[in-house]
């Protein structure tokens, strides 16, 4: 990101002496439902992303609509967006994004920015302050927050970047405890107003883990042990055309995904991914062919499930002034790369397994009965939704966003209860005609609670659209003494 990335120049450096990145609200509202939304645990809803400066709002990325950006991404394929709120300017500008993307299907997520002070305590507060300001303004817009980006590269004398970054004593101790100080500030920041808040790990690229392993095991450089940690839900990595095989890099041949994977058991997200400008022969047609072969995206797609990648945002969305090269489209913001079409096409042709969480998606239709969020400790996220139907024929729809034809295994997390009744799960186009039944009923009744995954059937959409899940209650078990229905996620498994 601008200013908070690995420059080109920074990048060729590493390579060498250190080998060192649709429904609308109004629709929802015309039908007298609001977008059911909460914070849930992690999820690959989201596997394809990529990256925006519209916070800064440079270049194109001044005059273009939020929503019309919205649209732009969500044409390639892509479903997340990652983003700077680091400042009052920027804060506005990126509300105005989240606020665009409600119903569409694109998450858009900020990355946060506390700066380092005199001590560790003053950088505390004043990232703590600035993360809370950020919070207030996009609790109930957004589930996921960055802990700040590349502190190592942009925190003057945290790290000489002459060394690979993976001892800690390549890291200066004082100013490492002032970078402590901020990171534990956006993290309480944040916490102290939206506690369901995701929160990203500080994000570091190439071989640069020692930083996040000081954090997250309560040391330092000094060698020292005890001190303050800092946890996160997602780890967040950089990796570009330059660096290599993140399953062999460097001269030790590290492999990266399976350290981040071992020190922190969290979901992986590559959260910036790109090719040089000046990769190759430096055409377009070569850096393009690169984003979607098996170095690239490919890459991913293939060994997602052996370290639980579970998103890869490219850099970047457009090309600009700051970091000429990178975008899908030209600096006009307009006329679409050669890699659009590619990346385009490679998703089309790579869809990957995602979950959803049931709170996640927004209620576009009912039977007039409450449609909720509730919590429990066995649900993925914390918490679920509950149907409180009451009779046979009460339903409820749920739009999932922007899904690509193709052959699909569905799945449903349910909580199972005494009070449960029948239901038939039946998808259709969004807006389009009456949906289609998929599988048999699903008797949710259970003498104690017990969640559960229900394997509901295949199901073979023939176009890519945004779709309609329309759960009807069918009947009740006699020993049932109730109809209501409980949901934890949907999960869509490619065939």
């Amino acid at each position: 990101m601008k200013t908070h990335r690995f420059t080109p120049s920074r990048l060729l450096n590493l390579a060498k002496g250190s080998a060192r990145l649709s429904t609308s609200i109004a629709t929802l509202a015309m039908l007298g439902l609001a977008a059911v939304q909460t914070n849930a645990a992690p999820t690959t809803e989201f596997f394809y992303g990529v990256n925006s400066h519209y916070g800064f709002g440079f270049d194109h990325y001044g005059p273009v609509a939020p929503a019309d950006l919205i649209a732009q991404v969500k044409s390639i394929g892509m479903t997340i967006i990652r983003d700077n709120a680091s400042n009052s300017a920027q804060l506005t500008r990126f509300k105005a994004l989240a606020q665009a993307s409600v119903g569409t299907g694109v998450q858009v997520y900020p990355v946060l920015s506390g700066g380092t002070q005199a001590d560790e305590a003053t950088s505390y507060t004043s990232s703590y302050n600035n993360a809370r300001n950020v919070a207030t303004n996009l609790v109930g817009l957004v589930k996921y927050y960055e802990l700040g980006n590349e502190w190592e590269n942009f925190t003057p004398g945290l790290f000489s970047g002459t060394t690979n970054g993976d001892k800690p004593s390549q890291y200066d101790n004082a100013t490492f405890m002032r970078v402590r100080g901020a990171i534990r500030g956006l993290y309480d920041g944040v916490k102290s107003v939206d506690p369901n808040a995701i929160m990203v790990s500080p994000t570091g690229g190439w071989l640069h883990y020692a930083l996040l392993q000081m954090l997250w095991n309560g040391t330092q450089p000094d060698g020292t042990s005890g001190h303050p940690t800092v946890t996160w839900d997602v780890t967040a990595w950089h990796w570009y055309s330059n660096m290599g095989n993140i399953e062999s890099a460097g001269s030790g041949a590290t492999n990266v995904a399976q350290l981040l994977k071992t020190n922190f058991g969290k979901p992986i997200w590559l959260t910036e991914f790109g090719v040089l400008p000046t990769y190759g022969d430096g055409t377009e047609p070569t850096k393009s062919a690169w984003l979607v072969s098996n170095s690239g995206f490919g890459k991913y797609v293939s060994i997602a499930s052996t370290y639980n990648i579970q998103s890869v945002l490219n850099y970047a969305i457009y090309d600009d002034n700051s970091d000429p090269g990178f975008g899908i489209y030209q600096i006009d913001g307009v006329t679409k790369k050669q890699r659009w079409t590619d990346i385009h096409n490679f998703i089309l042709a790579h869809p990957m397994p995602f979950t959803v969480e049931a709170e996640s998606l927004s209620a576009v239709a009912s039977s007039g009965d409450t449609y909720r969020i509730f919590t429990g400790s066995g649900f993925s996220g914390g918490s679920g939704t509950i149907l409180d139907a009451d009779a046979t024929g009460d339903y409820v729809t749920l739009l999932l966003p922007s899904v690509a034809a193709g052959t699909y295994n569905v799945r449903v997390g349910v909580k199972k209860a005494s009070t449960r009744g029948i239901f038939q799960l039946a998808i259709g186009i969004a807006g389009g005609p009456t949906p289609t039944n998929i599988g048999s009923p699903q008797d949710l009744y259970s003498a104690a609670d017990a969640y559960t995954e229900l394997n509901i059937g295949t199901w073979t959409p023939g176009s890519t659209s945004d779709k309609w899940l329309k759960f009807t209650i069918t009947g009740k078990n006699a020993s049932s003494t109730g109809f209501t229905e409980a949901f934890d996620y949907v999960r869509i498994i490619p065939q």
